[in-house]
C-alpha cells in the first residue's frame, strides 16, 4: 500500500489514494483502527471509484498537535484535507464506530460536500445515553468501565515503542507498527475523553441533509452473547445491546433516504467479518447517487 504525507497546516497526515475515476469516497477508521484494515474493500472500490483513506491525527505516521482530538477538529481537519488533495465535488463518506460520528459532524456541518454516507456500526450521536446506561448496569461497569479503558489509554501513551510492543499481539508487520506508537494512545485517549461532548455538539448543528444514508449495524445476538461470554449478566448485555440497536435505528431515520441494514454474524468490526457485504452497500450508494 503506498501512503504520503500531506501537510495541513499545522499538522502532517498520512493518506493512502487509491483508483483514478469516478465519485470520490473516503473511508474514516474508528478508534485505534488503521486504514490498513481496509485494503481488501478500498481496492475492490477502486476499481470504479476513486478511495481516499487517512490516518487521524496521532495515527500511523500522521503528527499529533496539543489540540484535542475531538470530532469537530477532525472534521476541519478532513476539510482541509480534501482541498489539498484537490478534491472539490462531493464525496461519499464512509465511516465505522467513531468514525461514523465524525462522518456525521462532516455531514452536518458540510451537507453541500457530501453526496452520501455509509455508516459501519457507528457511534451514534446520543453516546452519553450509552454511558449513563452503562453506569447503572453493574457487571458492565465492573468489567468494562470507561474510565478503565482512558487509564489504560494514557499508560499506552506514556510507554516507549518497545514496551508497547510487549502489550500488543499483531501478526501483519504493518499492524504492528501501527500499534506500537504511543502517539496513537493519546490520540485515542483525547478522542474518548471528548467523544461525549462530540457527539452533543453534533446534535446542536443542522439537521442531516437528505441524502443516500445507509446505517449498517452489529448482528445483536453476535454481540449479546460476546458480551455474556465475557462475564457480562445476560440481561444486561441484552438491555445494553437493545439500546445500541435503537440509537442505530433512529440514526437511519435522520434522512428520508436513509435504510437501517442488520448484517448478520458480524460483530462491531463488520468491514473484517461482512466485507463483501460492506462492498456491496458501498456501491448501492454510488448506484443511487449515480442513475
Amino acid at each position: 500500500m503506498i501512503t504520503k504525507l500531506i501537510n495541513i497546516g499545522d499538522v502532517q497526515l498520512e493518506v493512502c489514494t487509491k483508483g483514478e475515476d469516478g465519485p470520490v469516497v473516503v473511508i474514516e477508521t474508528g478508534m485505534g483502527c488503521s486504514f490498513y484494515d481496509w485494503d481488501m474493500i478500498s481496492t475492490k472500490i477502486s476499481e470504479k471509484s476513486k478511495v481516499l483513506m487517512y490516518h487521524r491525527e496521532g495515527y500511523g505516521n500522521s503528527a499529533l498537535s496539543q489540540k484535542p482530538c475531538t470530532s469537530s477538529r477532525i472534521v476541519e481537519n478532513l476539510r482541509l484535507l480534501l482541498e489539498k488533495e484537490k478534491i472539490n465535488e462531493p464525496v461519499i463518506l464512509v465511516g465505522h464506530s467513531f468514525g461514523g460520528l465524525c462522518v456525521q459532524h462532516f455531514a452536518r456541518l458540510y451537507p453541500h460536500k457530501v453526496f452520501g454516507v455509509v455508516l459501519v456500526d457507528s457511534s451514534p450521536m446520543k453516546m452519553y445515553k450509552i454511558e449513563d446506561l452503562k453506569r447503572n448496569l453493574p457487571t458492565i461497569q465492573a468489567i468494562f468501565p470507561t474510565h478503565k479503558t482512558l487509564e489504560r489509554m494514557k499508560k499506552f501513551g506514556s510507554m516507549s515503542e518497545e514496551e508497547i510492543l510487549e502489550q500488543v499481539n499483531a501478526a501483519d508487520s504493518c499492524i504492528k507498527e501501527f500499534l506500537s506508537k504511543a502517539n496513537l494512545y493519546k490520540a485515542n485517549a483525547s478522542e474518548l475523553e471528548n467523544m461525549f461532548s462530540s457527539g452533543r455538539e453534533i446534535e446542536a448543528l443542522r439537521d442531516f441533509p437528505n441524502i443516500p444514508l445507509r446505517v449498517m449495524a452489529r448482528d445483536s445476538e453476535v454481540a449479546a452473547n460476546s458480551l455474556i461470554k465475557a462475564g457480562i449478566d445476560e440481561e444486561e448485555a441484552r438491555i445494553f445491546e437493545d439500546l445500541i440497536q435503537e440509537l442505530s435505528r433512529e440514526t437511519a431515520g435522520h434522512s428520508t433516504k436513509g435504510k437501517f441494514i442488520s448484517v448478520k454474524d458480524s460483530g462491531h468490526c463488520i468491514y473484517m467479518d461482512c466485507p463483501n457485504i460492506v462492498i456491496d452497500v458501498i456501491e448501492e450508494v454510488i448506484l443511487e447517487i449515480f442513475t
